[in-house]
């Protein structure tokens, strides 16, 4: 209690987040955090952090703050007050909506300890009243397991004596369905199955471990061990082999005893001595069936494997004192996070030990500021990201908890979005080197329009590798996900595959006489998918351009042509034409000009005066309606025209009559035929 009451009248203390390795820390404050921090998780990623804020009058209480599994805060809010009760331990607990909080106080009237279950939905963000396991008793839990309906606690009932219980409660109301006291000294319960336990206890003597199955009765099993200070526990992932861990009591080192939960028979056990007394700090299952788990001396800090028949020990090379915590990821490989308090540099540093070899596979390290102090919680997801609780001191004048959150590797695609048949890149990248052999990544796509290759490998030394994504054409937009899995990292992102889009329209020319087609080509940004891309067509002026309604771009081709159809116009006019696909439309203008006159020609140039001829007037284009060329004779004496003449609509030519009158003398008379800007002059001769 002294260690705790050292915090609890400090000057000040903060919670902080800290960013580590590729990933970005939880945003994450809290002012005068207490001794319980511990994290859960649930299915969907969200993060649940538990503390012990004090306020400005030191009222202690229990605090959760919940995060998305992108480090947003959701939530913060106070979960138990406490009066002048402290909090001092936390067992957490999520089992579908509901998350079970089992929290065990310090009470500083009487300086006992009590324990109470409070409640909270997930859904209604509501807390339930607590329930305390005893009526104004001694109750103190020191391990608890929660299964789908029931939970089991182990503890002391009585002040100052080595009175000890094992109880089995329901979830819904805290009632006990079985409990059983003992003399000795309370191990770890460990769940076994939906609603089945597995917990250890020792004598109070520490020569005798008792090892009981719980399930609707208490079935314990004894056998003789060397004289030690009580027992963790560990079940491996086999829900066969539990490993009950001790710490020798007389020597230096520690014990260990495989116990076969199906069968109730004691395995081997195996002692290993260590140069300095030592204390556990962490277990948890690794691969299969076997263990892992931390023990920590003056001189050293071990990471032991331990299966059926052998201990494998590493020595981490640690600073020491070394505090930390073990986790596992989703491979069953160990992950450990440590801080530590030497007079050197001071940093937090996590790894990541083989299942197979307890090998360290890889480690991140980040200095701290502050003096390292102790890591109170380590938590894994499914994406292999380590978030860690851990608690630094200034100097030793006060302690700030921080959360960090720990990415070993980040899988990426380039760009906003890649357009369907075109290549996207992505990159697998760890925080160190890969090992010697390299690290391949197993790589798994969930659309088949973004097939990925079977895996990809870092080269060994190296900490990046690319992939290529061939993608194929879509018809609509997608967002396929991409996973990639190596030794316990399943890493997963999601990149934007775009169907093709209009990415221009032109018009072949641009500028066109009325009456005369144009071509109209559409390009997309990328092939066509299976069934071709429908382009949409409008005209801005459909009175004199018109386009169809569409144009569909063959499957695997880029454009597509269309026509474009002019009418003719007395007068030049313009219009946009217009090209979507989806939201994105691209236009082109084009301009539709009147005719003009190409030529004026007579049928004969010399003609007997008083016979008639005939003079062709030739337009570029199709005329449109009342479309007149006007008309001038040089001596209307002797040569009559009409003053204009008119060109049928949508024709090209007239013929238009010439009429003369006879002559004394070969007379030369000069025609001109004229629209606008556009003159033809002729010369009609005339003999007697």
């Amino acid at each position: 209690m002294m260690r705790w009451l050292v915090v609890v009248y400090s000057l000040l203390a903060g919670l902080g987040a800290v960013t580590l390795g590729s990933s970005q820390g939880l945003q994450w404050k809290q002012p005068q955090t207490g001794p319980v921090l511990r994290l859960a998780a649930n299915t969907n990623g969200d993060l649940y952090v538990f503390s012990t804020p004090y306020n400005a009058s030191a009222v202690p209480a229990l605090r959760m703050s919940r995060y998305s599994a992108s480090g947003q805060l959701i939530s913060d809010v106070a979960a138990q007050s406490g009066s002048t009760d402290q909090p001092i331990r936390a067992h957490i607990a999520i089992r579908g909506d509901i998350i079970y909080c089992l929290v065990t106080y310090f009470y500083s009237t009487d300086s006992r300890f009590r324990t109470r279950m409070s409640r909270y939905s997930i859904s209604t963000a509501t807390w339930s009243s607590g329930e305390w396991l005893g009526v104004n008793d001694y109750v103190d839990v020191t391990s608890a397991a929660f299964g789908d309906t029931h939970y089991v606690i182990t503890g002391k009932s009585a002040l100052l004596t080595d009175n000890m219980f094992l109880q089995k409660r329901r979830l819904s109301d805290s009632q006990i369905v079985l409990s059983q006291n003992f003399v000795g000294r309370p191990g770890q319960v460990v769940r076994w199955g939906a609603d089945n336990f597995v917990a250890n206890l020792s004598t109070t003597g520490g020569t005798t471990l008792w090892v009981v199955r719980v399930t609707d009765t208490f079935d314990l099993k004894t056998t003789s061990v060397p004289d030690t200070q009580g027992f963790s526990l560990v079940l491996a992932d086999d829900a066969v082999k539990a490993y009950s861990i001790a710490q020798l009591n007389q020597a230096f080192g520690f014990y260990t005893r495989v116990f076969d939960v199906q069968t109730g028979l004691f395995g081997v056990a195996q002692t290993y001595s260590t140069n300095a007394v030592g204390s556990f700090q962490g277990a948890t299952p690794l691969g299969t069936s076997a263990a892992a788990f931390l023990f920590s001396t003056f001189t050293q800090c071990l990471l032991v494997k331990v299966d059926a028949n052998n201990l494998t020990v590493r020595d981490l090379g640690l600073p020491v004192p070394t505090y930390g915590r073990l986790a596992r990821d989703g491979a069953g490989n160990a992950v450990g996070a440590f801080v530590w308090r030497d007079e050197g540099p001071r940093s937090l540093r996590t790894i990541r030990s083989s299942q197979a070899t307890a090998e360290i596979m890889n480690t991140t390290e980040v200095a701290l500021s502050m003096d390292g102090w102790d890591v109170a919680d380590v938590h894994v997801d499914a994406a292999g990201n380590q978030r860690v609780l851990y608690r630094k001191s200034n100097e030793g004048q006060y302690f700030e908890q921080y959360l960090a959150q720990i990415a070993p590797a980040r899988l990426s695609i380039a760009g906003p979005f890649t357009i369907g048949g075109q290549v996207a890149t992505g990159t697998v990248t760890l925080d160190r080197p890969a090992p010697t052999g390299g690290a391949t990544f197993l790589l798994y796509s969930n659309n088949a329009a973004a097939p990925v290759p079977t895996s990809v490998t870092i080269p060994a030394g190296q900490s990046s590798a690319n992939f290529s994504i061939n993608t194929l054409a879509v018809g609509i937009n997608a967002k396929p996900i991409i996973n990639a899995r190596y030794d316990g990292l399943n890493l997963q992102t999601n990149f934007d595959l775009a169907a093709p889009l209009i990415q221009s329209v032109t018009a072949t020319p641009q500028v066109q006489y009325g009456g005369i087609t144009m071509r109209g080509d559409v390009h997309l940004t990328g092939i066509a998918p299976s069934g071709g891309r429908r382009v949409s067509l409008s005209s801005s002026n459909t009175n004199r351009v018109t386009v169809p309604s569409g144009v569909t771009v063959p499957a695997g081709a880029t454009t597509a042509s269309f026509t474009i159809t002019t009418i003719p116009t007395a007068v030049n006019q313009s219009s946009v034409i217009s090209a979507t696909t989806g939201a994105v439309t691209k236009t082109v203008f084009v301009a539709v000009n009147a005719p003009f006159l190409a030529s004026a020609a007579l049928a004969q140039s010399t003609l007997q005066g008083g016979q008639s001829t005939s003079m062709r007037l030739e337009l570029n284009a199709p005329a449109p309606a009342s479309f007149s060329i006007t008309l001038v004779s040089g001596s209307s004496l002797f040569v009559q025209l009409p003053s204009s003449y008119a060109i049928p609509q949508n024709e090209t030519s007239v013929n238009v009559p010439v009429l003369t009158s006879a002559v004394s003398a070969t007379t030369p008379v000069t025609l001109i035929a004229y629209r606008g800007p556009y003159v033809r002059t002729m010369t009609l001769t005339l003999t007697p």
